[in-house]
């Protein structure tokens, strides 16, 4: 765990210790399109 990172203001977490990193950008922009109907490969 990031022994650096504030938490005083989270109000939920997900941690998976098997999980990689993400890209956010790429997340954000899928997770649009999924919601207008779109589908991203």
């Amino acid at each position: 765990m990031y022994t650096f990172m504030k938490v005083h203001d989270l109000k939920g977490v997900l941690y998976d210790p098997t999980d990689g990193d993400i890209d956010s950008a790429q997340l954000t922009q899928a997770l649009a399109a999924r919601t207008l109907g779109a589908q991203v490969l």
